[in-house]
């Protein structure tokens, strides 16, 4: 049993399952949206299946990939492949198992649930390759995270209403200006490897700048969305919650004291996506 819970406990911590956090809550808002008060339980336990499965699949996917530049860097050789505390054959049964699940689950949800779930899939783990090929990675990341409110509200209402693609640009963005942040650990990695980002491309003091930018439009975005869902005065009270956190991310990073970097990611995101969450499911009290 021992040997069991340190196996989970390592798998767990192989795909950062913490990580979930990030996109969830969004996924979660847009079900409540989409269910407009009638909240269907099992729906809503097929969507966290389906999130958690497809993230699982992804993530490891992504360390599986990675796994030999990951052992080249020192800020990743300590992961679990490079250490062999995981092996590349159990990854890739676990991407399998993962795999098969995310499509048993979004069989029970609608057709087009169900269409989209293998292009869903292909979408999320060509991310892992593309640093190989462009600069644009963390559009691409920000794209995939920013499926989740979009998928979550098919999960629901079986199409795509274009009111919701508001969210998903938003997280889009959000995510692509902490992933450039994040990406600044790597820089002289990338460039000794040859790998693109846009880090590489426009060097730590623009990155910064742009990262600022994208998070700035994210914030509009924010708000439009909550004009266009009608939501109440406390999910704009939220959104500006939300500001004031990412001036803060951006305050405590200079091109010259960049020792915060994982203050500002981390923790900085993981309470955005939650107050944003509070936010909208405010609007149903």
């Amino acid at each position: 049993m021992k040997a069991f819970f340190y196996k989970l406990r390592t798998t767990l911590d192989f795909v950062k399952f913490s990580h979930t956090l990030f996109a969830m809550p969004f996924a979660l808002a847009s079900f409540f949206l989409a269910s407009r008060g009638n909240f269907n339980l099992k729906i809503l336990i097929l969507i966290i299946l389906c999130m958690v499965t497809a993230r699982n699949v992804a993530m490891a996917f992504n360390r599986l990939a990675d796994a030999h530049f990951d052992a080249l860097n020192p800020r990743t050789n300590s992961r679990h492949i490079p250490q062999g505390q995981i092996s590349s054959g159990f990854a890739l049964v676990f991407i399998f198992i993962n795999a098969l699940f995310f499509v048993f689950f979004t069989f029970q949800l609608n057709s087009l649930v169900f269409i989209l779930a293998i292009p869903t899939l292909l979408f999320l783990c060509a991310y892992s390759y593309l640093k190989r090929f462009t600069y644009w990675t963390h559009f691409y990341l920000g794209a995939a995270l920013g499926l989740s409110p979009l998928a979550s509200w098919i999960a629901v209402t079986g199409k795509i209403e274009p009111k919701i693609l508001f969210l998903s640009m938003a997280v889009l963005l959000w995510v692509c200006g902490f992933d450039l942040l994040y990406a600044i650990q790597d820089y002289h990695f990338d460039q000794d490897q040859g790998l693109k980002s846009l880090v590489v491309k426009w060097g730590i003091p623009k990155t910064l700048q742009m990262s600022s930018l994208f998070h700035f439009f994210s914030l509009i975005l924010f708000f439009i969305f909550g004009f266009v869902m009608q939501l109440k005065a406390v999910y704009f009270i939220a959104v500006l919650l939300i500001g004031f956190i990412l001036l803060w991310e951006h305050a405590i990073l200079k091109p010259t004291n960049l020792s915060k970097i994982n203050q500002a990611f981390f923790t900085a995101n993981g309470f955005i996506s939650f107050i944003f969450f509070l936010g909208v499911l405010s609007t149903f009290f």
